[in-house]
Parts: C-alpha cells; sequence; structure tokens
C-alpha cells in the first residue's frame, strides 16, 4: 500500500479524525472519484489544445476509459455504504485497469510519453488504497 498517499489523502479530508474504518474507505472512495474527475478535466485540456491525430486518439480512449472507471468509484462508494465490499473491490479493481489501458494506448507509437503517467499512477494508488480499505472491511464483515 502506498502509506504516505494514504495518509496525507485521508487527512486532506475534514470528517476522517474519528472516521471509523467504514467512514475511512468511503472517505477514500471519494478522492479517488475527485481524482478521476480532476484527470478527466485535465485530459479535455489536453483535447482542445493538441491537434495530433495520434495523441488525440489515445486522449479520446482514456476519457471513455475514464469515464466507465468514474461510474465504477461511483458504484463503490454506494456499494460500500450497503456493507457490499465483493462488489466494490469487483469495481475498484475494473476502474483500475483504466490506468493501464490508457498508459498501453500511448505506447502503440514508439517514442511516444503519454502526458497522463503521472496522474494516472496516482489514480492507481489511489485506487489500491481504496482496495486494502475495502479488504480490511470484507475481513471484518
Amino acid at each position: 500500500m502506498y502509506k504516505e498517499l494514504c495518509i496525507a489523502s485521508l487527512r486532506s479530508d475534514k470528517d476522517s479524525s474519528g472516521s471509523d474504518l467504514q467512514g475511512l474507505g468511503k472517505i477514500s472512495l471519494k478522492i479517488t472519484l475527485a481524482n478521476a474527475n480532476e484527470i478527466q478535466g485535465y485530459i479535455s485540456e489536453l483535447l482542445k489544445k493538441d491537434g495530433k491525430p495520434f495523441l488525440q486518439q489515445c486522449l479520446k480512449d482514456c476519457s471513455g476509459n475514464l469515464q466507465d472507471a468514474i461510474l465504477e468509484i461511483k458504484d463503490s462508494i454506494a456499494a460500500i455504504d450497503s456493507r457490499s465490499y465483493g462488489d466494490v473491490n469487483t469495481w475498484v479493481s475494473a476502474a483500475m485497469s483504466y490506468e493501464e489501458s490508457c498508459e498501453d494506448g500511448f505506447k502503440e507509437k514508439p517514442g511516444f510519453k503519454s502526458p497522463l503517467t503521472q496522474m494516472n499512477a496516482k489514480f492507481s494508488q489511489l485506487c489500491s488504497i481504496s482496495l486494502t480499505i475495502s479488504n480490511l472491511l470484507a475481513g471484518k464483515a
């Protein structure tokens, strides 16, 4: 797990102090969702700026996959409320695949670098933190 990121991200939410593990799980998912929305906004900016066809196609593919990931994170927030931790794990794992698929698209053209690598890595790490908390909750259920 990504201890420093976990602590920093959870502490960034005022509701985290005094929250139980269930509450921290929901906060973690909300932080992951906010991060995904931030990436989506950045992709939108990049689509407006750069007209290179290969980059445009990669960004559009990433945007589409990220929309799916956002829906999966939203579903996970609802699932954690109903203590459906298996669903949380399934949907967050699926959302994590966004990062890999997005980065793989840029690798199809030699010498081309993704402008999203750092943001995607953080998203993947936030998903991992959410999965860890969900697995801890599942072990308590």
